[in-house]
């Protein structure tokens, strides 16, 4: 299926969570001179005007960054909130950077920015935005088979982002078999993750039983509202597959920054499996 467009939820809580992440994860792959690979499988165009009809008809980002841009945020992920200003000079929030554009602010000459997308028009956008740096690559291509086509990919040390929008309900047991696969593969590599947490949903616990069989992993949950009161969408999660050693220090003070943005309802949870 291919009517999911992020234009609709750029800059929602959800994205909040999972870019932090994203952009930590990318500072720490930076701290060594060693180049690396990030992939991004459901790119989606990559950078998104708050002020269109699409965002506007749902008013997520509200909600989400635009709530908290004028906030304290986290030490760890100050550079993000400097690029979210320079992008927006005139203050609040407009331009919203989604997760290959952010990427590609950090990649170095010599690493690496593979970027998927399927939809026709979402492609046309993510080729345009990117069209500016030899070491990014954009691809109109299912993520399914550029998940195995793609791995191992050159530079071997890297991140992949997986990020779909589940509209199938098959997705997470393709995932499940399809991550696994991707594993064997390029079992060096780091693994995101991103699942919905959506009231009277559960499809995505197969899919993480099956995922807490691999070595090391750790898991990122975020609930800003009480499922018995929400409708749809009332949390995000994140599983980490080959987490960076202090993720564990991290993803707690993630936790509580999100807590103080979103009270009285957020709750976090956070497990993590070593080898």
């Amino acid at each position: 299926m291919l009517s999911y467009l992020h234009s609709f939820h750029a800059g929602n809580r959800a994205d909040l969570h999972k870019h932090g992440m994203v952009y930590w994860l990318l500072q720490q792959l930076l701290k060594k001179d060693k180049p690396f690979t990030y992939l991004d499988f459901y790119a989606g165009r990559g950078f998104y005007d708050l002020t269109t009809a699409d965002s506007l008809k749902t008013m997520e980002a509200k909600e989400g960054v635009k709530q908290v841009i004028d906030q304290p945020w986290l030490d760890e992920l100050q550079g993000w909130r400097d690029l979210l200003k320079t992008l927006n000079p005139a203050g609040g929030v407009r331009y919203y950077p989604g997760s290959p554009w952010l990427a590609s602010q950090y990649l170095r000459s010599e690493d690496k920015g593979q970027f998927c997308e399927l939809h026709p028009t979402e492609y046309q956008g993510l080729k345009r935005n990117f069209a500016f740096k030899l070491n990014l690559h954009t691809h109109q291509r299912n993520a399914h088979e550029a998940l195995l086509g793609l791995l191992p990919p050159s530079p071997k040390r890297g991140l992949a982002f997986i990020d779909p929008s589940y509209e199938v309900k098959e997705e997470c047991r393709t995932l499940a078999d399809l991550i696994t696969k991707s594993y064997e593969r390029w079992p060096v590599g780091r693994y995101m993750l991103w699942y919905p947490l959506l009231v009277k949903i559960d499809y995505h616990q197969a899919m993480l039983k099956k995922l807490a069989k691999l070595p090391h992993w750790c898991q990122s949950e975020w609930q800003w509202a009480n499922p018995n009161d929400a409708t749809g969408l009332y949390g995000s999660g994140i599983l980490l597959i080959n987490p960076p050693w202090d993720i564990s220090a991290f993803c707690h003070a993630w936790h509580d920054q999100l807590k103080r943005w979103f009270p009285p309802h957020s709750q976090t949870r956070f497990r993590e499996q070593n080898p």
